[in-house]
């Protein structure tokens, strides 16, 4: 079946007008309690970022947990604690990447590798920036991924081509999801993988001034299908997941 994704797409540029109106309007200086809630709107979008695209990857942390972790509380039991490094490492990852996507930076190799070490930082077992070197034959995803001795060429052309004419010529989304699922096929990495590429195809939707597509995590299978089965999957899930995130962020500080 074909999908028209013209109307998603308007829907999203008008939900998003909508919601920049509503926390930066211009020549208009916004009362104290609805710059309180944008405040927490901003905070409840990220923790909801880090909430569902750790579950995505099947990882399940709590509120308490994550609160624990960003606060930088001392950690009492030490199994908890490569928990919460990696809560801790993905907010600065997004801190990150949002600040690259924003200053117009591109995505390099040089880019994706940084943005790895930053996931892994001082978690146990883990080696950053550092590609995979054997078939993964247990894992978490469906689809089928490159050999590792194909990894360099592929990653190197995926980057190379996000630049290029073909790919300029799509509409952001669509460029963004091409761009994660090609990723996600090439699967560079052991560990961080998912958590990256999701990082990546939100550094393509910002730097186009979209709001990042956070699926949630009941959607997971539903994910993980769509990146086997084609691109459309993919897409209708980014816009589905953007429509909503959108309307319920408007809807909590109206």
């Amino acid at each position: 079946m074909t999908v028209n994704f013209r109307p998603h797409y308007r829907r999203i540029d008008d939900l998003t007008d909508n919601l920049l109106a509503m926390i930066e309007p211009e020549g208009y200086q916004l009362p104290e309690r609805v710059l309180k809630r944008v405040d927490r709107l901003k905070q409840q979008l990220e923790l909801a970022w880090i909430f569902h695209d750790s579950g995505l990857d099947g990882t399940v942390v709590t509120f308490h947990e994550m609160q624990a972790a960003l606060s930088r509380r001392v950690v009492t039991d030490s199994s908890l604690m490569p928990l919460y490094q990696e809560i801790c490492n993905h907010q600065e990852a997004i801190h990150y990447a949002r600040k690259a996507a924003e200053s117009g930076r591109n995505i390099d190799l040089e880019y994706v590798r940084e943005l790895h070490h930053i996931l892994c930082r001082d978690l146990p077992n883990v080696q950053p920036g550092r590609y995979r070197t054997e078939i993964m034959l247990h894992r978490v995803y469906l689809h089928d991924i490159h050999r590792p001795d194909r990894i360099s060429y592929h990653l190197n052309k995926l980057v190379r081509d996000l630049y290029g004419e073909a790919m300029q010529s799509f509409h952001p989304i669509k460029r963004a999801c091409s761009f994660h699922r090609n990723f996600m096929h090439i699967f560079p990495f052991y560990q961080m993988t998912g958590k990256l590429g999701r990082l990546l195809m939100n550094h393509v939707l910002i730097s186009n001034d979209y709001f990042p597509c956070v699926m949630h995590v009941k959607d997971r299978q539903r994910y993980y299908q769509a990146l086997r089965d084609s691109l459309d999957d993919v897409r209708l899930l980014a816009v589905e997941s953007m429509e909503n995130t959108l309307r319920h962020s408007a809807e909590s500080i109206s």
